[in-house]
């Protein structure tokens, strides 16, 4: 099997929505192969050590820590997908032919929002998703000046669309400076 091969298949597992099977083999061949690619860096390492570094050894390190980090992020994405398929799953009150492994992980979390969430179940933790006002796209009338946003700062010329944080535009659609596109 080629590098990256396995990585890849999971990548198109992340796109279906099929728990009926659990990828630990293909995790495991990924495992193995970031065992592997930590080994060839930690070899390119030490021969920069001996020698200078020269443009060949660069671009070593360059592709097998990119394919090293890829491997790690798919992986990442596997789980994050297979727990949030688990946990819409569990608000909706289904049982789909699991795996064993996966039935494991409903287990789990279902007890998890059992013992932790049940305080508050008056509360729908079903809908999960921001709210479809939260970004607006706007006309601008006039120039507005600058709008500060954590670390970015847009400047609202006159004529010109955007889209931003409605928070940060409320008091220009108040004095009708902006006015929303919908």
């Amino acid at each position: 099997m080629k590098l990256g091969e396995p990585a890849t298949k999971l990548l198109k597992e992340l796109t279906k929505q099929n728990l009926s099977t659990n990828k630990k083999d293909l995790i495991l061949q990924i495992e193995e192969e970031n065992t592997f690619l930590t080994s060839k860096l930690i070899e390119l390492q030490t021969t920069t050590e001996e020698e200078n570094l020269n443009k060949e050894i660069s671009y070593n390190f360059l592709l097998i820590n990119n394919q090293l980090k890829r491997n790690l992020r798919i992986i990442k994405a596997y789980k994050f997908n297979l727990i949030k398929q688990i946990i819409d799953l569990i608000y909706k009150n289904e049982i789909k032919d699991l795996s064993l492994e996966n039935k494991n992980i409903f287990n789990k979390i279902k007890s998890y929002f059992e013992t932790r969430i049940g305080e508050f179940s008056f509360l729908d933790y079903a809908f999960n998703e921001p709210p479809l006002r939260l970004y607006i796209q706007i006309y601008t009338k006039r120039d507005c000046g600058v709008v500060f946003d954590g670390d970015n700062l847009i400047e609202l010329k006159e004529n010109r669309f955007y889209y931003v944080k409605k928070c940060l535009v409320e008091h220009l659609i108040g004095l009708d400076y902006v006015e929303i596109i919908e």
